[in-house]
């Protein structure tokens, strides 16, 4: 196995529902380092109008950070 940071996101889609053409939807994604080095986070790009905030940018191996996503449907459905 190659040695290095290594990225997981163990549930990488999330279904919202039916929801509103008003509301902003929100969810949490666990970002997790599996590998047997320091991860570096540099860069989150959101789309669609999405925005994105990642709790922390180094995960030390064994670490783990959140990734919340918001979305306003408002003009989308």
């Amino acid at each position: 196995a190659l040695a290095g940071p290594r990225l997981v996101c163990e549930k990488d889609v999330f279904d919202f529902g039916e929801r509103s053409s008003v509301e902003t939807v929100q969810h949490t994604f666990r970002l997790e380092n599996r590998g047997d080095a320091d991860l570096r986070i540099e860069r989150i790009r959101a789309c669609c109008g999405a925005t994105a905030a990642l709790s922390a940018t180094v995960l030390a191996p064994g670490g783990s950070a959140e990734l919340e996503v918001n979305f306003s449907l408002r003009g989308e459905l």
